[in-house]
């Protein structure tokens, strides 16, 4: 059996010092498919390309209708912790609870999700309820 494969070029640019990486690498086709992993809904920061990646930039709104934005690997694992189902919850939530997933978003990497975690913590609140009603705010 021969595996297909297309090269695809990835460009990862850091603004602040001017510095792009560009890096050529052989992704398989459509027909392949890899067991057990969700196909990324979309990677934060690619202009759409889907790829796959443990990383996820995750909000939760809180009971008292607050939200709260981390990342992790596992978004239902965090959730469950930061409900106190499982030990490792962040102090916000812990008077907050229950606390319910409402937006992810894949990265390519751990640093580019801490990057866009910092980028969603920013955003205003009704921004941050359009992320979660998946609308586009004026």
């Amino acid at each position: 059996m021969t595996v297909e494969a297309r090269p695809v070029t990835i460009m990862h640019c850091n603004l602040s010092r001017r510095q792009c990486l560009s890096i050529d690498l052989m992704r398989p086709t459509p027909a392949q498919s890899v067991p057990n992993i969700d196909p990324a809904i979309r990677v934060c920061g690619s202009g759409g390309e889907e790829l796959t990646s443990p990383w996820r930039v995750y909000l939760v709104r809180c009971a008292d209708g607050t939200f709260y934005t981390g990342i992790t690997t596992d978004p239902q694992r965090r959730v469950r912790q930061h409900n106190g189902e499982l030990v490792g919850g962040a102090r916000y939530t812990r008077p907050r609870r229950p606390v319910v997933l409402v937006y992810q978003e894949t990265c390519r990497d751990r640093s580019h999700a801490s990057q866009r975690e910092a980028a969603v913590r920013k955003l205003s609140r009704s921004h941050k309820q359009a992320l979660a009603t998946r609308q586009t705010v004026p």
